[in-house]
């Protein structure tokens, strides 16, 4: 019951598709998959790997500027494969990025909780460092969290995990349109009661540009 392997991939410049090369999963694991483009467009998903689930894609603005926009999916399976290509369609050509987390010894049919969050307090454009909280998160002990933090607008910046939490890997994507974007990937393993709570809260801080979280 434990994080096996993370890896992060940003896509080609300006293509629509990324692919991540197999993170070392092994036969039983859950596979997480967490894409996310920035820029002020939604997108969807025109192609995604063969046996994954969607668990949640969402559209969230964290100031009134519309360059703050971010637009993310959710994907989950059990199918292993040497790589995973999804590919956006929607707005402009973007640069997307995935997270890929393979988890052992976790229940397959109903795997997640999901619980999204954006910047409320207008910092686009606003001074680094960014704080941004969590809320709502609901979680039982022996459950795994996957935190993904992302930042757009911008590429330059670096995470701080929440205590407790592993911060596995960062990854930029900085093409020469607006759709840049930071994405992070944290962890923490088999947690006791209470330690994410039906109430509690995950707080993460980012350093470097000023943009939005």
């Amino acid at each position: 019951m434990a994080t096996r392997a993370t890896g992060i991939a940003v896509g080609t410049a300006l293509s629509d598709t990324v692919t991540i090369t197999d993170v070392g999963s092994a036969i039983g694991d859950l596979l997480s998959f967490f894409i996310f483009v920035g820029g002020n467009q939604t997108r969807t998903l025109s192609a995604v790997p063969s046996g994954m689930t969607q668990i949640a894609t969402g559209f969230v603005q964290g100031s009134t500027n519309g360059a703050s926009d971010s637009w993310f999916a959710y994907y989950a399976g059990t199918t292993r494969a040497g790589s995973y290509t999804f590919t956006v369609s929607g707005g402009p050509t973007s640069t997307p990025i995935v997270a890929m987390v393979a988890s052992s010894g976790r229940i397959t049919s109903n795997p997640t909780n999901f619980t999204v969050t954006s910047d409320t307090l207008g910092h686009n454009g606003g001074n680094s460092p960014v704080t941004v909280t969590l809320s709502g998160v609901t979680a039982l002990a022996g459950d795994d969290l996957l935190f993904v933090p992302v930042m757009n607008n911008t590429a330059a910046w670096s995470f701080t995990a929440p205590s407790g939490f592993v911060n596995q890997q960062t990854a930029t994507a900085n093409p020469s349109n607006s759709d840049k974007g930071a994405m992070n990937l944290q962890t923490k393993d088999n947690i006791s009661s209470g330690a994410a709570g039906p109430t509690g809260s995950i707080t993460t801080t980012a350093t470097g540009a000023n943009s939005d979280f």
